[in-house]
């Protein structure tokens, strides 16, 4: 079971074939507004289960191209936990870590709004994510 729900987890981020912004109305209301749910593939052999317990680790070692750009990989886990939602995986089967690292001596991706702010003059893009 839990090669399958590692299986299952990359394929739903490799099927979304889009991280950007939402543009389509679904049924079911985003738990990320604003990022879509990943695609159904006609004929997928396994889709999320509310009954399996979801344990994922995002490991997250990039920075952002420029200050005020959102972490690149905050709209693939945004995707993610939209699946989830999308097929009714309950919150309390929503095991979900993100993993920081980085190699520079500050993460700018968890500063608080006002120490973002005081560096680079704008608000911390990766808040609302």
């Amino acid at each position: 079971m839990k090669t399958a729900a590692i299986g299952l987890t990359t394929v739903l981020i490799l099927a979304s074939g889009s991280f950007g912004p939402a543009n389509a109305d679904s049924a079911t209301p985003l738990l990320v507004p604003g990022y879509e749910a990943a695609r159904d593939l006609p004929g997928a052999r396994e889709l999320p289960d509310p009954k399996t317990d979801y344990k994922v680790v995002f490991a997250d070692g990039q920075d952002a191209k420029n200050p005020g750009d959102v972490n690149p990989m905050l709209p693939t886990i945004a995707t993610y936990v939209n699946t989830l939602g999308k097929h009714g995986v309950p919150a309390e089967h929503r095991h979900i870590v993100i993993m920081f690292h980085q190699r520079t001596a500050d993460i700018d991706i968890v500063m608080t709004n006002d120490a973002y702010k005081e560096r680079y003059n704008r608000d911390n893009p990766n808040i609302a994510l």
